[in-house]
């Protein structure tokens, strides 16, 4: 158990982010997204939320970003990132195995004793309104040669914040 902690503990505290990494995985993601320009159901999952949401919410764009956004990230921006967001009071770590409470609490309480706040609380980015789509729309996005197609039918939905929402 000691040395997982010790490398999870290096990975979450200390990333480096190196260029070549950064660079290989970007190429990765880029061809990814090439790839699914020729994928009818990809092609149908990243066309629904930007039609129900719009392309200025956030739930209306991919997930993993656009080509542009990819293109521009850089090292510095994932630093900065992860400065803000990897914060211990904002971290749950869950502990599963042949393990007790009492055994595990001391080990992780030593390794992530450095591990500080550093600067306020981070503010998620605050999401944009949205309408309900209020009339049937039909939208015909068409792929050339594709072998099936795709059907998507929904609304938005109820939002988790809300005081009724269940999970």
């Amino acid at each position: 158990m000691e040395p997982a902690l010790a490398l999870l503990a290096d990975v979450a505290l200390r990333p480096t982010f190196p260029a070549t990494d950064l660079e290989r995985l970007r190429t990765e993601l880029l061809t990814s997204m090439l790839q699914t320009r020729d994928n009818p159901a990809a092609i149908a999952s990243l066309a629904f939320p930007r039609l129900l949401y719009g392309t200025a919410h956030r739930y209306g764009t991919a997930e993993n970003g656009t080509p542009d956004s990819v293109k521009a990230l850089t090292a510095d921006d994932l630093r900065a990132f992860h400065q803000a967001q990897y914060r211990p009071d904002a971290a749950r770590l869950i502990v599963i195995g042949d393990v007790t409470k009492d055994g595990v609490l001391p080990q992780l309480e030593r390794t992530f004793a450095g591990w500080t706040v550093s600067g306020g609380t981070p503010v998620a980015p605050a999401l944009p309104d949205v309408r309900q789509v209020q009339a049937r729309r039909i939208v015909l996005i068409d792929k050339p040669g594709a072998a099936q197609s795709q059907i998507r039918i929904g609304w938005i939905g109820v939002p988790a914040a809300r005081p009724t929402f269940s999970r």
